[in-house]
């Protein structure tokens, strides 16, 4: 498993798409414009920085601490007590039901390559009641 699972980039990413989506929507265009400009200018009057630096100088560096030291550590862990559970389930479940259960389903329909058809002679069965093609019918009463 790679150490570097970058939650981070993935999660800032997905917040910008969200925000610029919202911002294509008549209702909330108006209600996230009105929000980024006053929070643009609350951080300028305050800190004397525009949205671009927080998110590059503080966001982004706080936010690969947290992925760094908390997130990804805690997936790896987790992953090691379920790896191998994953493992045995694999050999338990999924490899008997491919090479058991579906070729049994799938042979029979020809879905299967590899799989020689077998071809089945069915043959035609005569009416030999008196020894020709067209049998007599006879009219039975129901009572």
């Amino acid at each position: 498993m790679s150490k570097n699972l970058y939650l981070r980039g993935t999660v800032c990413i997905d917040e910008q798409d969200i925000w610029a989506w919202g911002k294509t929507v008549p209702v909330l265009s108006s209600i996230l414009t009105l929000t980024e400009c006053t929070t643009a200018k609350v951080l300028d009057v305050t800190v004397h920085m525009d949205l671009p630096s927080i998110d590059q100088d503080v966001v982004v560096p706080h936010a690969k601490l947290l992925d760094d030291g908390v997130i990804t550590p805690v997936i790896c862990k987790i992953w090691e007590i379920v790896g191998p559970a994953v493992g045995k389930g694999d050999e338990m479940i999924v490899k008997p039901f491919v090479g058991g259960v579906v070729p049994r389903i799938l042979g029979p329909l020809g879905l299967l390559e590899g799989e020689k058809k077998k071809v089945v002679v069915v043959e035609e069965k005569k009416n030999v009641i008196d020894g020709s093609d067209n049998p007599e019918v006879v009219p039975v009463a129901l009572n």
